[in-house]
């Protein structure tokens, strides 16, 4: 048997035994996903549909927005199931609160300028101060990157000079060294599903799974990993960190 299969197997075991202690810590229920909308509109469409398919799961969303995506999102957010509430006011003083309450932070729309303020530390908005809050408690950040990257833009008539390319694509390198992790936003809903990804498992109240997997998909820039406790992380995850110098850090408990 090769090496492969042979941590395949592994990997699977240790799944199965993971899943049985969340079944007897629990018999079920949902997970609440906070959905922080930054004002940018490209990927609109696939940021909706991935929305009701979480939906669709058992996911329960409450909706932040923006000042600038209130015009943009808030009524076609009313067409999705499982939506418990959508915000547009500046409730500051229930950021910790509202961090807290979720089981992770999803940015569907990342836009440049939001990505830009959140990798200097700017944080002037709810949606802004949410996010910071959860990367320093770590909570689980995913956002989709296609709106604040110039290189995933499908429109050719953006014609972005190659200084502010490097500077964007800079932002997010910081933003994944603060934790955020990135997706395309046509694959939001699979991050979610255990069996696409074990990076952060929102739905599940025991254990999250960090195998070498998951430190080989990291981005070349990530040097910290803050990881939702509790959790276990396999022997070769942990040589293949050392490897390239990534820092595996556990979150507070709450």
């Amino acid at each position: 048997m090769d090496m492969d299969r042979l941590r395949q197997l592994i990997e699977a075991e240790v799944r199965k035994i993971l899943a049985a202690e969340d079944s007897a810590m629990s018999s079920g229920g949902t997970a609440d996903l906070l959905v922080l909308f930054t004002g940018a509109s490209i990927g609109l469409d696939g940021a909706l549909s991935a929305l009701r398919t979480l939906s669709t799961q058992g996911y329960r969303l409450t909706a932040v927005l923006c000042p600038m995506a209130v015009d943009l999102v808030a009524a076609k957010l009313q067409q999705i199931p499982g939506l418990t509430e959508v915000i547009t006011d500046e409730r500051t003083s229930q950021v910790e609160t509202m961090i807290a309450a979720c089981e992770a932070v999803l940015i569907p729309i990342l836009s440049r300028t939001a990505a830009a303020k959140l990798a200097l530390g700017i944080a002037d908005n709810l949606v802004l101060a949410l996010t910071m809050h959860a990367l320093t408690v770590g909570k689980p950040v995913i956002a989709a990157r296609n709106a604040a990257d110039p290189g995933t833009t499908d429109d050719p008539a953006i014609a972005t000079p190659q200084p502010l390319i490097r500077l964007a694509k800079n932002y997010l390198q910081t933003l994944e060294s603060f934790g955020v992790q990135f997706t395309d936003v046509s694959r939001l809903s699979q991050h979610f599903d255990p069996e696409m990804s074990q990076q952060y498992a929102p739905g599940t109240k025991g254990k999250t799974l960090i195998t070498e997997s998951v430190i080989a998909n990291l981005s070349p820039g990530v040097r910290e990993l803050v990881i939702p406790n509790p959790a276990i992380i396999t022997p070769l995850a942990q040589d293949l960190a050392r490897e390239r110098n990534i820092t595996l850090r556990m979150a507070e408990s709450k």
